[in-house]
């Protein structure tokens, strides 16, 4: 499975630092007692699958020192607040096999291939490592599906069937919010740290179909503001955006998309399709402008999330998206007018990003895992500029957390199962293709639009 990325909870860059000295201080606030800590779970049952779906229990492995997923009793120890979709890049044995070898860091909860059969690798009230930011990991349920992000042909309809079971089922077992911000894809979950970001997975892909799914699903995207509304959310299945299949980390080596249609709309520095596509820093850090490339995920608005109107003009809508006032056409209703609330800076300040609400230095609890201190760190390429306006993701509240998955399989190694809980609030916001975090103290709402 070509999107091996041989990722542990235990950052090599997190790590790095706490070697180094480096630690970010927390602010100084009144401790909270810690969280019960997690403790050991049952492997999958048949309890675990959705009623009416063809289903098969192929446990991913856990043993002592191996490196898979880390067990738990989600939502009874930690919260769950959506479900993150994939794709696999590969076949179905390949994914299969992968789960079973415990050197390589990689699991989901569930698989479904392309004849609509689910698999349960990992219990869903467990943590699989399947994104590279671990607080997704520890708050989301991950579902792969057998195919590829570069062609949707290959999510079938019996697979797409599948997937609309499961989360429903999901949804209704954890108790989802849901809408296109907890159904969301890979592609809409941030790095944690500078590094992360430049390497950001981008499945399930430019072609896949949000707009009916998250309607199936029970989360359709539809009109609640009138049309001069200040913030407006996208949907669209078939936008047949430019774009091209591009692999590589300069988007130079490009064949024409398997399929025409998109669900996203494109983004330009002005309101002209000759003028530059929107560069995102971390994807083009020589400065040059973005591409229609698929993978070039930093010039897209998708379907799901929901931007703060700064302007119209002539057939074009300016938006606030990643830090910059940026252009999408309108038309064929892609851009479809609902409700909000909005954040925006305290005073000429600028704010900056975080990938995730981690607790501060001073939370009780870190003391329990002195080997593997994680520290929060901003994604220093983005920063929210005075006057800019950003919509509320809506989710729950999230809470300021840090799990330590357990180490060994009885999860008795030191520091396992450690749950530390911060009292630093965050908000969490659309912020360009990704949702991201903004500490709360750091912004103000200026109201519900």
């Amino acid at each position: 499975m070509s999107k091996n990325f041989q990722w542990a909870k235990r950052s090599l860059l997190a790590v790095m630092m706490v070697a180094a000295g480096v630690m970010l201080a927390g602010p100084q606030v009144m401790a909270l007692s810690p969280a019960a800590p997690l403790t050991p779970a049952s492997a999958p049952t048949q309890s675990d699958c959705p009623p009416g779906v063809a289903c098969q229990i192929v446990p991913a492995v856990l043993k002592d020192g191996g490196c898979n997923y880390s067990t738990a009793h989600r939502p009874s120890d930690l919260p769950v607040y959506g479900i993150n979709e994939h794709t696999t890049e590969g076949d179905l044995q390949s994914a299969l096999a992968e789960a079973q070898d415990t050197s390589n860091c990689v699991s989901w909860n569930y698989l479904i291939d392309q004849t609509g059969k689910v698999y349960v690798s990992v219990p869903p009230d467990s943590l699989a490592y399947d994104v590279g930011n671990w607080w997704a990991n520890t708050h989301y349920v991950q579902v792969e599906h057998v195919g590829r992000a570069e062609d949707c042909s290959t999510l079938t309809q019996a697979e797409y069937l599948a997937s609309v079971k499961l989360d429903r089922y999901l949804i209704q077992r954890f108790h989802i919010q849901a809408n296109g911000a907890t159904i969301t894809g890979h592609d809409s979950i941030p790095a944690v740290n500078d590094n992360g970001m430049a390497t950001r997975h981008w499945d399930p892909g430019v072609c896949w179909p949000w707009g009916s799914y998250l309607a199936a699903v029970g989360a359709p995207i539809v009109p609640t503001a009138g049309p001069n509304s200040s913030v407006v959310t996208i949907r669209t299945d078939n936008s047949h955006q430019p774009t091209a299949d591009c692999p590589g980390a300069a988007f130079t080596l490009c064949v024409p998309p398997a399929q025409t249609t998109t669900n996203f709309v494109a983004l330009y520095t002005a309101p002209s399709t000759s003028a530059p596509i929107l560069s995102d820093p971390y994807l083009h850090q020589d400065a040059s402008v973005g591409s229609i490339a698929m993978q070039d995920w930093g010039d897209k608005a998708p379907t799901g999330h929901a931007y703060v109107v700064t302007r119209h003009q002539h057939g074009w809508t300016q938006i606030w998206y990643g830090g910059k006032a940026v252009w999408s056409r309108d038309g064929d209703d892609v851009t479809v007018p609902t409700t909000a609330a909005i954040v925006t800076t305290k005073g000429n300040t600028a704010v900056p990003i975080y990938g995730r609400p981690m607790p501060e230095a001073t939370a009780p609890g870190w003391d329990q895992i002195p080997y593997d201190l994680q520290t929060q760190v901003a994604l220093t390429k983005y920063t929210m500029q005075p006057g800019q306006q950003y919509t509320v993701a809506p989710v729950p509240p999230v809470r300021t957390d840090y799990a330590e998955g357990c180490n060994l399989a009885n999860c008795t190694g030191p520091g396992d199962g450690t749950v530390v809980i911060g009292q630093t609030k965050y908000i969490e916001i659309s912020w360009d293709h990704h949702f991201a975090f903004v500490k709360a103290d750091d912004v103000k709402h200026v109201g519900q639009y």
